[in-house]
């Protein structure tokens, strides 16, 4: 299983919503077509896309810090 985290496009606001997302393979189906099999998790935590002042920076490197714990924790099966 591969963890990643993926950011969602811009809302009108400029943010990105992040989520998580667990890999668990790829299958073959009924028509020969070839279906990823991944399960994504909605953290309800933004980062600005573009950010304009140091305020929303320091925003952006808090939350992925936070994301990246996430992450970690949930590949050692902690959560």
């Amino acid at each position: 299983m591969k963890i990643t985290i993926e950011k969602k496009s811009a809302d009108t606001k400029g943010r990105q919503a992040l989520m998580l997302t667990r890999n668990f393979g790829s299958v073959l189906n009924d028509q020969g077509k070839r279906v990823k099999k991944r399960k994504r998790q909605s953290l309800d935590l933004y980062i600005y896309q573009n950010p304009k002042d140091k305020v929303q920076r320091d925003h952006n490197k808090t939350v992925l810090a936070l994301v990246e714990n996430i992450k970690a924790q949930v590949e050692k099966g902690q959560i």
